[in-house]
């Protein structure tokens, strides 16, 4: 592939007696180079296009390509955000500052919305210009490798302005970690996350799934040899401790049904009735509550609840759970 690249680029070059286009083939074969050595990984970027991406409300010129780089427009940008989608992966890209240059990588974002907040951005910031005050005295979660505003990484292992760095984002379930020309400034569980306020303003750190991609800030800056390692989602394990009984094997509803009205309500059903309102009562459960990622996930907008197809009498239950800012729910007993 190198090869059939370089010999392009050659006969591009004695057809049009110019430097640039050998530069560009350059930039590409060192793109290719750096994809075969990381094994497993895939190319985001063609050297060439901004095929496989989508720009995201534009701002003044937003985004090109240019001799083997992505760039961000000065006073310009958007979000320049990967077609597909990514849950658990391994991210490694280069990127190059100017003076006061303010980027970001979106991670798990959705199309829509502000990423840094519905989803994650890992900040990109020239330290420099932010030690002397440009964007006024910023929080340490601001700086260059942070989770903007939550996780607040390391200083230091920023390259001079207009030099490359080299950057890996690893994102594991809750797990995040960046690493910046060789070391790690971020490594962080998102569930260690407690504060009530951060959580209401960032219910992004919830999401598992989503687009990838750069948050231009109006300042110039390029990025090139884009790359990502997709990693299979490990299966939960829902193996029950010793003595207990599993109510949900993580795959489907097995085991569960729709709850139909209150117990007062369902006593004065006859069979006939009881019956035609348990069918109501499991098309809601299904079309409302989801598996996701092995877990049971609530999707609807109404009191659809689920329970058990089984009685109970006396027990002891163990439960995970997680719940999003400003929601409601509850574990119904008997």
């Amino acid at each position: 592939i190198m090869k059939n690249y370089l010999l392009a680029a050659l006969r591009k070059l004695n057809q049009t007696k110019t430097s640039l286009t050998l530069v560009a083939g350059i930039s590409l074969i060192a793109a290719c180079a750096a994809a075969q050595r990381d094994t497993g990984f895939v190319s985001l970027f063609d050297g060439q296009t901004l095929n496989g991406w989508q720009l995201i409300g534009k701002s003044g010129d937003g985004y090109g390509v240019k001799d083997g780089v992505i760039y961000c427009a000065r006073g310009g940008g958007g979000n320049l955000l990967t077609e597909k989608e990514y849950s658990d992966f391994i991210l490694r890209f280069e990127f190059k500052l100017e003076d006061g240059s303010n980027n970001g990588v979106g991670i798990r974002a959705p199309a829509e919305g502000d990423a840094a907040y519905l989803g994650m951005e890992i900040q990109i910031l020239d330290e420099g210009a932010a030690d002397r005050g440009k964007w006024g005295k910023l929080r340490p979660a601001q700086y260059h490798g942070s989770i903007y505003d939550v996780v607040a990484a390391r200083k230091g292992a920023l390259k001079p302005v207009g030099e490359w760095n080299e950057q890996e984002i690893t994102a594991i379930g809750r797990r995040i970690k960046v690493v910046l020309n060789g070391q790690t400034i971020t490594d962080t569980d998102l569930n260690e996350i407690t504060d009530p306020a951060i959580i209401r303003k960032h219910p992004g750190l919830f999401r598992d799934r989503g687009h990838i991609g750069f948050l231009g800030h109006n300042d110039y800056l390029e990025f090139r040899n884009i790359r990502i390692k997709e990693l299979a989602r490990s299966e939960k394990d829902h193996t029950p401790p010793d003595g207990f009984t599993a109510l949900f094997n993580g795959k489907d509803l097995t085991g569960w049904k729709g709850l139909v009205a209150d117990p007062k309500k369902r006593a004065a059903m006859t069979p006939a009735q009881l019956a035609a309102e348990q069918v109501k009562a499991d098309e809601l459960m299904r079309a409302n509550w989801k598996i996701e990622d092995g877990a049971l996930a609530y999707r609807g907008k109404s009191f659809d609840n689920l329970c058990t197809v089984k009685d109970y009498g006396n027990f002891e239950l163990l439960v995970d759970w997680k719940i999003e800012p400003y929601s409601d729910s509850g574990l119904y007993l008997r």
